[in-house]
């Protein structure tokens, strides 16, 4: 399970990241949400695996 924390916890980052630069106008409001939508994307796929191999 420490590779899945350790994805969990990167994937984390990016999010935070790509918030800043929406904050500091480095992005356009399209890009945020097509990068969100890939994020959450990413995450559910993270959480399917993780919930595949705690069975």
């Amino acid at each position: 399970m420490h590779v899945y924390s350790f994805e969990k916890t990167e994937v984390w980052k990016e999010a935070i990241q790509l918030i800043i630069s929406k904050g500091l106008n480095f992005i356009s409001e399209e890009s945020f949400m097509n990068l969100r939508k890939d994020i959450e994307s990413i995450t559910n796929k993270i959480n399917s695996l993780r919930n595949h191999f705690l069975k």
